[in-house]
């Protein structure tokens, strides 16, 4: 029996879980998994990186409304950032209230020296005008 609507696209299920779907692999397709198994190691762990991923940015657009749902996204912009290693901290960065609080004091006819970065300036009237 023919289609009754030819230009409807059938949906068709995922792979169930433990199956072992077969794709034939042509000369772009075995390019770009040679470039992701650099990388991953195995066509396994390459499937499912590049799945995964691309899953993520249509759950992503579906989610935020850009595309509607069960319409493929187009990727228009991207951002690369590198892996690094975390390394935690030796001494906790001090709080606003750990830091000493000063004024820059220099003798007349003297430039300041700049305070440090751990010195919050308060600017107050000179001396001589400050109410009493």
């Amino acid at each position: 029996m023919a289609n009754a609507n030819p230009t409807r696209r059938r949906t068709a299920a995922a792979p169930a879980a433990g199956s072992r779907p077969s794709v034939r692999i042509d000369a772009d397709l075995a390019a770009d998994l040679a470039d992701l198994m650099r990388v991953h190691g195995s066509f396994t762990e390459a499937v499912r990186q590049a799945v995964g991923q691309l899953a993520g940015i249509y759950r992503t657009a579906w989610a935020y409304g850009i595309v509607p749902s069960d319409t493929a996204p187009t990727l228009a912009a991207f951002q690369f950032s590198t892996p690094t290693p975390v390394t935690p901290r030796r001494t906790p960065a001090p709080t606003p209230s750990d830091r000493p609080v000063g004024h820059v004091i220099a003798d007349p006819g003297q430039t300041p020296a700049p305070p440090s970065p751990a010195v919050r300036l308060h600017y107050a009237p000179a001396p001589d005008h400050q109410h009493r």
